[in-house]
């Protein structure tokens, strides 16, 4: 089996991820700034994984410990802030690349930047391979499956538990990260900016979740769905919340758009950090609904299940088995290259209790 290296292999994720891929039968490189602490957080994993001590702020060192790997996972959240390293250190070593990212600012930066450079090394890049990208991605695929032009793309995701309570250290960093940051969205067929939480929409969740209000935020699908939808004019994200929650959420994105008080906002929300925190593994429910409407037809597709960190991992294993069978193409992709979105959602739920359907709908027309 292929070797593959995961770097920040002591987090939640990484160690999760790390754990999967040993149970697929790959090799498995661990590293992190700190050997002790990778070995603590994978427990008896440890003793079937090399371990190796790596500083992100050390591109030489960075590349060494990527050129041992015939691919590598990233889980070194906040990205924007360490990944990149990353990036740059795979396409230097010619090593295929996935990452957990659910950073807007930090893909962005790898497809507008990085994309070109992938291409001519022949290095296959695909960030957001997460519970906040990937299920989006994909169901944008199959949702849009019948699109025959010009349509409209909005993606929603429930964290009916508590985004924040149910998240690590590490994905509290991230989202502390990108507060205040612009929010992204296509309209028109472009990248706009739009302001935190200001557009609104009744999200239709599979059960048991069910219908619930979303607020607008940065999420990934306004770079990677016009991959694969062209054609699309608007693609929004949008995460489930109540009004007064949708308020507060607009509020403080524009209080962190103040540099002072976004400074202030983003300290205050960010762990110390050799902070753990108890994640809620597989009592944390997730779900996420894709609609892709064009002037005839209204496609959905939805996917729910618990522990949005086991998904993490499911999604990085098959990821990585696709990747390094060479069926990704060498430049910087969304989660959907990574094949047929059925067939990757049921790989994915092979090994975790990610169920997933869709429908599709004639658009009522007006006057009728």
């Amino acid at each position: 089996m292929a070797r593959i290296v995961v770097l920040g292999a002591s987090g939640a994720t990484g160690r999760l991820v790390t754990r999967a891929l040993l149970e697929r039968g790959f090799d498995v490189v661990a590293a992190g700034p700190s050997p002790s602490r990778v070995g603590e957080a994978l427990g008896d994993a440890a003793g079937a994984t090399e371990i190796v001590e790596v500083d992100l702020t050390e591109p030489a060192a960075v590349v060494a410990a990527v050129a041992r790997g015939a691919a590598v996972v990233s889980a070194v959240g906040p990205f924007d802030a360490l990944g990149r390293t990353v990036v740059d250190a795979a396409i230097d070593a010619g090593v295929a690349y996935l990452d957990t990212a659910g950073e807007q600012p930090f893909v962005a930066w790898a497809r507008d930047a990085r994309a070109e450079r992938a291409r001519a090394a022949g290095v296959s890049v695909v960030p957001g391979v997460g519970a906040a990208g990937l299920p989006g991605d994909l169901l944008a695929a199959l949702a849009g499956e019948h699109a025959s032009g010009p349509c409209e793309v909005h993606v929603a995701y429930a964290f009916p538990d508590g985004l924040w309570r149910s998240a690590s250290a590490g994905t509290r960093r991230s989202l502390a990260a990108v507060l205040g940051a612009p929010v992204l969205a296509r309209i028109d067929g472009r990248l706009e900016e739009e302001r935190l939480g200001e557009q609104r929409r009744l999200a239709w969740f599979p059960r048991p979740v069910g219908p619930r209000h979303a607020a607008a935020v940065p999420g990934l699908e306004a770079l990677t769905v016009p991959d694969h939808l062209p054609a699309a004019t608007v693609v929004r994200t949008y995460l489930s919340m109540s009004t007064p929650a949708s308020e507060l959420l607009q509020a403080v994105g524009n209080l962190a758009r103040w540099p002072p008080a976004g400074e202030r906002l983003r300290a205050a929300l960010t762990p110390a950090e050799r902070t753990r925190t108890r994640v809620a593994g597989d009592r944390a429910r997730w779900a996420c609904v894709a609609e892709v409407a064009d002037d005839h037809v209204v496609g959905r597709a939805w996917a729910h299940g618990r522990d949005p960190y086991a998904l993490t991992a499911a999604a990085v294993t098959a990821g990585v088995e696709r990747i390094v069978a060479g069926e990704v193409p060498p430049g910087v992709h969304g989660p959907a290259a990574l094949g047929p979105a059925g067939d990757v959602l049921d790989r994915i739920g092979a090994t975790t209790d990610l169920r997933w359907g869709r429908a599709t709908s004639e658009r009522p027309t007006r006057g009728r």
